[in-house]
């Protein structure tokens, strides 16, 4: 492990730049999307090799008198010690083919997967997407174009034009020009959380 990775975000950024995109190798609801198996047998190799750990625990949260399923997230750096400890809800989905146990176990996996993709913040994908994202970036006649917004946004300017936007090539373009500027300024997440959350929205 090299000397230089000395915190959990610096092994987050190591992570990062070794996993350059995670391939969707599974079909469902009439769209591809990444198995948690194939982003776990990417991610723990890599996590292992810069010191991450990780559990995810199925745990209770109470929101105005009524209990939620959730899952207690804890990721820890061995060579500092350093953690991040995080509880989120479980959206428990409402399909009519399987049972309720069945639908919990789904949405813990869509949460798990959803919380490791965006704390990495990983491009998840394949050259059908490139294609589309082109596909879309041309009908507005700038193809790959970021420098329009480089620079531009502050963290909650950003944020809200994501939230606003019903173009996913927007949506994409505005995530890639502040992409580095979020990791540089420590709201990346926030940024990685909107743009996949925007992203299932638009159907991209």
């Amino acid at each position: 492990m090299s000397d230089e990775i000395k915190t959990i975000h610096d092994a987050i950024d190591a992570v990062q730049r070794d996993v350059k995109i995670v391939g969707k190798d599974a079909t469902g609801h009439n769209h591809k999307y990444a198995s948690y198996p194939q982003l776990t047998g990417l991610l723990r190799p890599v996590m292992r090799k810069y010191g991450l750990t990780i559990s995810h625990r199925p745990t209770h949260l109470m929101d105005q008198g009524v209990i939620l399923h959730a899952i207690r997230t804890v990721m820890v750096h061995r060579p500092s010690g350093e953690v991040i400890d995080e509880v989120w809800p479980v959206v428990v989905p409402n399909v009519k083919s399987v049972n309720e146990a069945q639908a919990l176990g789904m949405g813990q996996t869509y949460g798990k997967r959803y919380w490791e993709v965006s704390v990495f913040a990983l491009p998840v994908g394949d050259d059908a997407d490139e294609a589309r994202f082109n596909a879309a970036a041309e009908k507005t006649g700038d193809k790959d174009d970021t420098t329009a917004y480089d620079g531009l946004f502050t963290k909650d300017e950003c944020l809200a034009e994501l939230e606003k936007s019903s173009d996913f090539a927007a949506v994409a373009r505005i995530t890639k020009a502040h992409k580095q500027r979020s990791i540089d300024e420590g709201w990346d997440k926030d940024l990685a959380n909107t743009y996949h959350a925007r992203k299932d929205e638009l159907g991209a």
